[in-house]
């Protein structure tokens, strides 16, 4: 019973292995010696050969080639003049200082012209508004006498540059010499009549 057990099951195994489908079918080329092989698959599936490739390949879309750039980074100051060249017969000009141009000058003027104004109403009786302003014009002074040294008083020959200032008052002029805008000397026919300075603000 066991010996014919085994023999059915045996030629039960080697029946169905008969009629599986083969995984590939042999020809012979007419030679005798070399078969051909051809591959079968599964319905619905195609064996990719060489040809079958992406239709967009890696190389194509990636660049192969980048440009070279070479970045310097600047040393120094740069020179505006060469990154924007000025028209033919342009001057090169210096840019101003920030604020209104001159405002720091017209302040000290205004100082030493109030500073004169009081000094003068001292010697009129009338008060710094009754006096006007009349010219102040530069003047660059022989030395530190500013043109209207006291008498008996020498100094050192050192230009100074100044003010030639005038003042009207009771329908009269008067005149001052300043030393830029700090110091001034009331001179009336070479004298000095008074004489004072500029309150630091």
């Amino acid at each position: 019973m066991r010996i014919a057990f085994g023999l059915m099951l045996l030629l039960a195994i080697v029946g169905v292995s008969c009629t599986s489908t083969p995984a590939s079918e042999t020809r012979s080329n007419g030679e005798g010696d070399v078969l051909a092989i051809t591959l079968i698959t599964p319905e619905g599936h195609t064996n990719p050969g060489p040809a079958a490739q992406s239709a967009y390949p890696i190389e194509e879309i990636m660049p192969t080639e980048y440009p070279e750039i070479t970045v310097v980074a600047p040393s120094g100051e740069i020179d505006l003049a060469q990154l924007t060249p000025l028209p033919p017969g342009t001057a090169e000009r210096e840019m101003p200082e920030p604020g209104r141009p001159g405002a720091s000058e017209s302040v000290e003027l205004g100082r030493l012209i109030r500073a004169i104004a009081t000094d003068l109403s001292a010697i009129t009786g009338l008060t710094p508004d009754e006096i006007a302003f009349v010219s102040a014009t530069p003047v660059v002074w022989p030395d530190g006498g500013l043109g209207c040294p006291p008498a008996g008083t020498s100094y050192v020959e050192l230009q100074v540059e100044g003010l030639l200032v005038k003042m009207a008052a009771n329908n009269q002029t008067y005149t001052y010499h300043t030393e830029g805008m700090s110091r001034f000397v009331n001179c009336r026919d070479g004298q000095p009549v008074s004489s004072g300075s500029v309150p630091v603000p």
